[in-house]
C-alpha cells in the first residue's frame, strides 16, 4: 500500500534550457534508490493557476484536482502515461489528506505516485524536472517553501547546436538570437536567485556533470542532504526503462543518449557545427553572461551592426516568456486557451523567416 506520508516529502526541482542535461540528470535521480523523480510533465503551471489560492480541500476539490489532471494529459510528445498513475490509487491517498493541507503536499503526493523501473529503498526525497518551470521560480518557491533547486547550465552555443541537430518542438524556434537570449534570461534568474538563496539553489555545469560525473553528482547529493550511491550511473543498463517510458520515435528524437553511460562527446560541438558568423552572433547575444558562467567567448567585441539586426528577435524571446509568465494570473480557462495557443507566435515568425528566404 502507498505511504501517504510521501505527500510530505522534501521536495527538489532540475531547472535549466530544453537541451542542457536536464533528462541526464533525472535519469541519475530516478536510479537512485532514495530519490523519486517522473519524466517531464509540466502540469504545474495549469494546476497552480486554478488551485493556488485553495487552502481547505474537500472531496469535490481533491476531485476536481484530479480531473483537471487528467483533461490536460498531453503536452507536446509528454504524455501523463509515460508517468504510470494509477488515478484511482491516487485518489484514495489524496482523500487522507482532506483538510487544511496544501498545494504543494497535493503535487508531492502525486509525482511520488509516479512509476520507476528502478529498485526503491527509504525513499527520502521527491523531485521534479521540467525545463518550462525556469521561469516560474517564484511561483515554485510560493507553493514548495521548502524545496531545493539544481540549476542546469549548458554552453549556449552548444544547447543550440542541439536544438537545431534533434528536431526541436514548434516551441523552441531554431533561430540562434532567439535561443540565446531565452538561454542568457534564464541564466540571469538563476544566478540572481542563487545569490539571494545559496542553501537553496545549486548551479550546475553540464560540462561539469559530463566530465567528472561522479565528483559534480556527488556534490549534488550532499546539496540536497542525499547519500551518494555510485550505481546510478549504471542507468543505462536498463534499456527498458527508456522503452517502456518513451517511445522509439521520442528515443530516436531527443533520448539517445539514455541508451549510453554519461560521456563528453556532445560537448564543444558547437565548434565544428557552427559557422564563424553564427559563433560571433551568439557570442555577442550572451554577452558578459557567458563570462560569468565559465564560457569562453571567441568574439568580445561589441557590434553595432549585431545588436540591431539582433533586437527583434531578442524582444521577442522575452514576450514570449512575460506572456508564459503572465497566464499565471488569468482566469484558468484563459490560461488553457494560451497554453494551446501560444505556438502561434512561433508560427508567425517561421513563416515571416521563409517568406524572407524566398524574396
Amino acid at each position: 500500500m502507498h505511504d501517504a506520508t510521501r505527500s510530505f516529502l522534501p521536495m527538489f526541482f532540475i531547472l535549466g534550457r530544453p537541451r542542457s542535461g536536464t533528462t541526464l540528470l533525472r535519469m541519475l535521480f530516478d536510479a537512485h534508490p532514495s530519490v523519486i523523480i517522473p519524466p517531464e510533465f509540466p502540469i504545474l503551471p495549469l494546476i497552480a493557476n486554478k488551485f493556488r489560492h485553495v487552502t481547505r480541500w474537500d472531496e469535490p476539490m481533491l476531485e476536481s484536482f484530479l480531473s483537471t489532471i487528467w483533461e490536460n494529459a498531453t503536452f507536446g510528445h509528454r504524455t501523463l502515461g509515460q508517468l504510470g498513475v494509477d488515478r484511482e490509487a491516487l485518489a484514495m491517498d489524496l482523500k487522507r489528506l482532506q483538510g487544511e493541507v496544501s498545494l504543494g503536499n497535493l503535487l508531492t503526493e502525486f509525482n511520488a505516485h509516479t512509476r520507476s523501473f528502478f529498485p526503491k529503498s527509504e525513499i527520502l526525497m521527491a523531485g521534479d524536472k521540467n525545463p518550462l518551470y525556469s521561469i516560474y521560480i517564484p511561483l515554485l518557491m510560493e507553493i514548495f517553501p521548502s524545496a531545493k533547486y539544481i540549476c542546469l547550465i549548458r554552453d549556449y552555443r552548444d544547447t543550440f547546436v542541439s536544438l537545431t541537430t534533434m528536431n526541436a518542438p514548434p516551441f523552441e524556434a531554431p533561430n540562434l538570437v532567439l535561443q540565446v537570449s531565452r538561454w542568457k534570461y534564464v541564466a540571469r534568474r538563476f544566478l540572481h536567485y542563487h545569490r539571494l538563496y545559496p542553501e537553496k539553489f545549486f548551479l550546475l555545469r553540464y560540462e561539469d556533470l559530463v566530465s567528472g560525473p561522479e565528483a559534480a553528482f556527488r556534490k549534488v547529493t550532499d546539496f540536497l542532504g542525499l547519500p551518494f550511491d555510485p550505481s546510478v550511473f549504471n542507468f543505462y543498463l536498463h534499456r527498458d526503462y527508456a522503452e517502456q517510458t518513451y517511445s522509439p520515435e521520442n528515443i530516436r528524437k531527443y533520448h539517445k543518449n539514455l541508451m549510453v553511460p554519461v560521456h563528453t562527446g556532445r560537448v564543444n560541438r558547437w565548434r565544428e557545427k557552427l559557422t564563424p558568423s553564427q559563433i560571433r552572433v551568439a557570442d555577442h547575444c550572451a554577452g558578459t553572461m557567458a563570462d560569468i558562467l565559465g564560457y569562453e567567448r571567441r568574439y568580445t567585441n561589441f557590434r553595432p551592426a549585431i545588436y540591431l539586426r539582433s533586437l527583434p528577435m531578442a524582444g521577442y524571446a522575452m514576450l514570449l516568456f512575460k506572456l508564459l509568465k503572465a497566464g499565471i494570473y488569468f482566469p484558468y480557462p484563459v490560461r488553457r486557451w494560451m497554453a494551446s495557443r501560444l505556438r502561434v507566435l512561433v508560427k508567425v515568425y517561421q513563416t515571416i523567416r521563409r517568406n524572407r528566404l524566398t524574396r
